[in-house]
């Protein structure tokens, strides 16, 4: 239960991290290329998982991710300035798509331990933990006074933030699953 205590650590804490990385890239590049870049989080997860779990892919699911890490060098490169802060947001998104797949890493070995607890039990003991890292970093990245002045101009602000929150969880869950049954 010590070591599994610690992979519920783990993976909160790269939760975290991956969101607030993601969100910083945001700062320096646009959506589009953010979500170019994320696609490599396949890639990261089939060499992770190969280097932390021992479990191999065929060599046709790795042959079918080239389009893909093709593409997003194409892309990458031709949007990338030789300086500035294009290139800082590409390093940060790619450092949050690294950590999204070292949390899936991390999940599956949860999942698929020797004590394997289910999706949603592993939910309820990651997201307290996640919720309270990621509000103790919400000051780094926006000022409260920001965020209630937002409020009050927009009442369907908090809406929306409650709607997104409980999409987040409907999202991780369904992410566990997937983790669970593959």
């Amino acid at each position: 239960a010590k070591g599994q205590h610690a992979k519920i650590v783990l993976l909160a804490c790269l939760f975290t991290l991956s969101v607030a990385l993601g969100n910083m890239s945001l700062q320096h590049i646009p959506v589009s290329t953010n979500q170019i870049v994320s696609s490599t989080t396949p890639i990261f997860t089939a060499l992770l998982s190969m280097a932390c779990l021992g479990r191999y892919q065929s060599n046709e699911q790795f042959a079918s991710l080239l389009p893909i890490v093709a593409g997003v060098v194409v892309s990458c490169r031709s949007s990338v300035s030789s300086r500035g802060a294009m290139s800082d947001g590409i390093l940060l998104c790619f450092l949050s798509t690294l950590l999204r797949a070292l949390k899936s890493v991390v999940q599956e070995s949860i999942l698929d331990g020797g004590r394997s607890m289910d999706s949603l039990s592993l939910l309820y003991h990651m997201a307290p933990l996640s919720a309270c890292l990621l509000i103790i970093l919400v000051p780094f990245e926006a000022s409260w006074d920001a965020i209630v002045s937002a409020s009050r101009q927009s009442p369907t602000l908090v809406y929306g933030l409650a709607l997104n929150a409980l999409l987040a969880v409907v999202v991780n869950l369904c992410n566990l699953l997937v983790t669970q049954f593959s």
